[in-house]
Parts: structure tokens; C-alpha cells; sequence
């Protein structure tokens, strides 16, 4: 009997252990993202290792931010990696969608830094965000990569800036309707670039107030703050 109230009391501990530390890299990557902290990102990265799903999100990021400064040896020294991560993620029925979304990100930073590859990668990003609506339509990081997708993606080929306001607008409300906004740095990601689709249709006050909400939850948000808010003010 002594055994066995030894083994619950071990596995309650291990299980509390394990949120405790998925929420703290969870703050972790929200930090790094909203710092653009390379060196957050590589921490989270660490920290992150042997959950596969926010080791995922983490080596997204850390690839995300070495586009501010384009460092492009830090890129090709996580992105096979990265890949490798997400193709085991697509294995997990329960996230083959967003390891579908994520890769179609992936894909569009390889072309941001290689544009010549857009002739390959263009195809597969569409391929892979095509499958990962289709398996889950409402999921906001899928809803989120679509539109980012749709922002970034020049008018000729497709892409639609008020279309991906739209796709931003339900990615932000299924954050909100599933309580996923806290310590939650994709759900800050979506407010960011929803800002950026609204004040690029000429919808300066919809994206201002984008700004201040996503500036609530993150003070110390810097792109926001320095960068994208200023520039709605002055125009």
C-alpha cells in the first residue's frame, strides 16, 4: 500500500512537473517573440526538447526571427531540423493540420530568402496549406498561415490582402473563443500581421485598435510598439 501511494504521489508530481515546464516555455517563446530575442528562441528551443509539438513551435519562431536582421546562417542551421520536427508532427493525427500550416510557413521563409526557389516552394506551400484546411478548417494557427499565406503572396499569383484580413479576423476569434491567448506567441503573431492586412485595405482604426489590444497583453511587444502602431499614427 506504501508502494502504491509512492507511485501516485510520483506520477501527480511528474505530471504538475510537465505543465509547469510547458508553461514556462510557452513564456519562454512568448518573450522571445515579442523581443525578437534570438537568444530566447534558442533557449526555448532547449528547453523544448522532448515535446514535440512545442519544440515545433519553437524552431518556427527562432526561424521567424532571424528574418528581422536576415540572418541567413542561423536559418540553414535550424531548418532541416525544423523540417525533420515537423514531418514526425504530421505523423500525430491530432496535429497533422498545423504541421502542415507550420511547414507552408517554413516553405515561405525559404523563399523570402531564396526567391529563386519560388518556382518549387510556391507549389508545396499551397499544397501543404490546401490539405491542412481541409483537415481542420477552423483551427486559427491553419487559419492563420492560410492568410499569411494570402498577405504575402503577390496579386498575380493569387494572393488578396482583404481576403487575408478576413482569414486573420476568424484566426484571431478562434484564439479568443478557446481561451488560447495567453503566453501563446502565434495568437500575438495573428494580431500583429492582422494589424498589418487592415492598415494596408486603408483600415487605420480597425488595425490601431489591433495594435493596443495585442500591446495589452504584451507592453513590451517592439515591432508593435516601435514599428507597426507608429506607423498608422503618422499617416
Amino acid at each position: 500500500m506504501k508502494n502504491l501511494t509512492t507511485m501516485i504521489i510520483t506520477i501527480i508530481v511528474m505530471m504538475y512537473s510537465s505543465k509547469s515546464v510547458g508553461q514556462n516555455v510557452d513564456q519562454l517563446m512568448k518573450k522571445a517573440y515579442v523581443t525578437n530575442s534570438k537568444t530566447l528562441w534558442k533557449q526555448a528551443v532547449t528547453k523544448s526538447e522532448g515535446n514535440l509539438w512545442t519544440s515545433a513551435l519553437a524552431h518556427y519562431g527562432l526561424l521567424i526571427g532571424t528574418m528581422s536582421d536576415q540572418d541567413e546562417a542561423l536559418f540553414d542551421e535550424y531548418i532541416d531540423r525544423t523540417l525533420d520536427l515537423l514531418r514526425k508532427l504530421e505523423e500525430e493525427p491530432a496535429y497533422t493540420a498545423e504541421a502542415l500550416a507550420i511547414r507552408s510557413g517554413v516553405y515561405g521563409l525559404i523563399m523570402a530568402y531564396s526567391p529563386w526557389k519560388g518556382m518549387v516552394y510556391g507549389y508545396k506551400s499551397s499544397s501543404c496549406l490546401e490539405k491542412a484546411y481541409e483537415l481542420a478548417p477552423k483551427s486559427p494557427i491553419v487559419l492563420s498561415l492560410q492568410a499569411n499565406s494570402l498577405y504575402y503572396t503577390p496579386t498575380a499569383f493569387g494572393g488578396d490582402k482583404v481576403e487575408a484580413s478576413k482569414k486573420f479576423e476568424q484566426s484571431v476569434a478562434l484564439f479568443e473563443e478557446r481561451e488560447a491567448v495567453n503566453d501563446n506567441w502565434m495568437y500575438l503573431y495573428t494580431l500583429a500581421n492582422l494589424g498589418q492586412a487592415y492598415h494596408a485595405i486603408d483600415k487605420d482604426e480597425q488595425a490601431l485598435a489591433i495594435y493596443n489590444q495585442a500591446l495589452e497583453l504584451a507592453p513590451d511587444f517592439y515591432y508593435v510598439s516601435k514599428v507597426l502602431r507608429p506607423q498608422v499614427q503618422k499617416k
